[in-house]
């Protein structure tokens, strides 16, 4: 009888640890909500999985570009191409955003994130913005309260 009870203890345990993993991406999501930007005027407000972006390393680090958008994906951010800066710009600093018109809202928002970056305005029309990580990159910024996991 004990060993009956043991073994359904370990079952139902077992069922619980599978069921957050399998919710934890919905739990992600939910938790984002009132985490959002107010958007360029007339346009509307902007939550992290509406966030296009490609997360691209300027450094000699292997793997930064990877971890970080590893990171930003749990955050919510739909996370796009992960690569090597493809203008292979030397960013000293931490990090610096670029995007177009299109992709302001997306880039104010993800600018959140990384502490002292510079934003780069640039002609593209797609709202997908590129996260290009720079030198003194470190972390992402601590998570705001009610914007998710971190």
């Amino acid at each position: 009888m004990v060993t009956f009870a043991l073994a359904f203890l370990l079952l139902a345990m077992a069922g619980i640890v599978a069921w957050q993993l399998v919710n934890e991406e919905t739990n992600a999501a939910a938790s984002l909500d009132g985490c959002d930007v107010a958007g360029v005027a007339g346009t509307p407000q902007i939550t992290p999985p509406q966030v296009r972006v490609n997360v691209y390393n300027a450094t000699q680090r292997s793997g930064l570009a990877r971890s970080v958008a590893a990171q930003l994906n749990r955050r919510g951010y739909a996370v796009q191409e992960i690569a090597n800066d493809p203008r292979r710009m030397r960013v000293p600093g931490t990090a610096i955003i670029r995007f177009g018109a299109a992709g302001d809202p997306a880039a104010k928002l993800l600018a959140t994130q990384i502490p002292q970056v510079k934003m780069d305005g640039d002609k593209r029309r797609a709202p997908v913005v590129d996260l290009v990580l720079g030198e003194r990159f470190t972390a992402l910024a601590p998570v705001a309260p009610g914007c998710g996991p971190s």
